[in-house]
């Protein structure tokens, strides 16, 4: 048992003694290590390696339908405005997909009807 004992604290003491591992100090910047991949392939180092820019994602459809925050962020209001005009009958709503949705197109005559009409004088 001691004989065993010691071996293992023998090992824990070599274990010690090693140091860490030291960082990687790199030799070359990178443009550098991009040069000696392209001479590598075979291909000048002087061709410019071309960009591949993303393109732009493709424009989201306009919603056929708005919920409370979106409807209120629409009509820039605040979300119990939104719920009164819903309560008070200025604006109907579907519930048809167990939540409240407002049509595009019942925003837009809510505005229509309400907006100041020009009169003649």
């Amino acid at each position: 048992m001691k004989k065993q004992l010691k071996m293992t604290m023998k090992n824990d003491a070599n274990s010690n003694q090693n140091p860490a591992p030291k960082p990687i100090q790199w030799t070359c910047t990178p443009e550098q290590l991009a040069a000696r991949i392209i001479a590598q392939q075979g291909q000048s180092a002087q061709e410019p390696i071309p960009a591949q820019v993303p393109l732009p994602p493709p424009p989201l459809p306009e919603p056929l339908a708005y919920n409370i925050n979106e409807a209120a962020a629409a009509l820039n209001v605040s979300t119990k405005t939104v719920r009164r005009l819903l309560w008070r009958g200025k604006l109907t709503s579907c519930k048809a997909l167990r939540k409240i949705l407002i049509p595009r197109e019942q925003i837009a005559n809510f505005l229509k009807a309400t907006c100041d009409k020009p009169t003649l004088n």
